[in-house]
């Protein structure tokens, strides 16, 4: 019998193919289908543009959702002027919300990977640090992608959390593949983990079935907790 089935929203690019020197694909690492798959679900990815009659569609015949990582999400859709954006793409952030929205309307799990905890907090109200400086803590502006995956710190987990539970642990050692983190916090949600800076790393809805990281689990030899939580989530 097929496992739940998970919808992955996909990443907006413009890059050289073989018809184009430029064309606009909706893409999605791999890695992500793979980490679905292992965990027991079967993985749906969805159209980038979506009004809101396709969202409801594709919500109504899927059991969870995975918001992925991406571009970084324009910053009126917060109220702020762009400073530091890279990539901004309006109808993504319409899309990625309306997913949202509609996976909560319908009670369905969801989990956020890193543009996906960001998308979660300006859903909730809150807004976005435009470029994270280093400060000896963990985060940096993503310059060099060698140097971006190598590059590693600690997050400290909050006790009784649900990211506590699925990784049975109050400390752990994730990647740094942002430029941007969570400001101001979004009524609603709740920080369950933060760098010893403070910059929040994962957040948990307190009346919606929400886990979301900053991080990539997709790409982490411990990130198939997540996915398996997800999936769980979703029978």
């Amino acid at each position: 019998m097929a496992g739940p089935r998970i919808l992955l929203s996909p990443w907006r690019q413009s890059l050289p193919t073989l018809v184009h020197a430029d064309e606009d694909l909706a893409t999605l690492g791999v890695a992500y289908v793979d980490a679905v798959r292992r965990a027991g679900g079967v993985p749906v990815i969805a159209p980038h543009s979506l009004d809101d009659d396709e969202a409801d569609s594709l919500l109504v015949v899927v059991d969870g959702v995975v918001l992925t990582g991406g571009d970084d999400i324009d910053p009126a859709a917060y109220g702020a002027f762009d400073e530091a954006s890279i990539g901004v793409r309006h109808e993504s952030d319409e899309a990625d919300l309306r997913l949202l929205s509609g996976a909560f309307d319908r009670g369905l799990p969801v989990l956020g990977v890193c543009r996906g905890l960001q998308i979660a907090n300006v859903f909730f109200g809150g807004d976005l640090i435009q470029e994270v400086r280093s400060d000896g803590d963990a985060e940096h502006p993503m310059v060099d992608p060698a140097k971006n995956h190598a590059h590693r710190h600690t997050i400290d987990i909050e006790p009784g959390s649900r990211l506590s539970m699925v990784y049975r642990a109050e400390t752990l050692e994730v990647g740094s593949l942002h430029h941007q983190a969570i400001g101001r916090l979004g009524d609603g949600l709740v920080a369950t983990a933060r760098t010893p800076g403070g910059v929040v790393e994962a957040v948990e809805a307190r009346h919606h079935d929400l886990l979301a990281v900053q991080w990539h689990p997709e790409n982490e030899a411990t990130g198939d907790a997540l996915f398996v939580d997800v999936v769980d989530r979703a029978r």
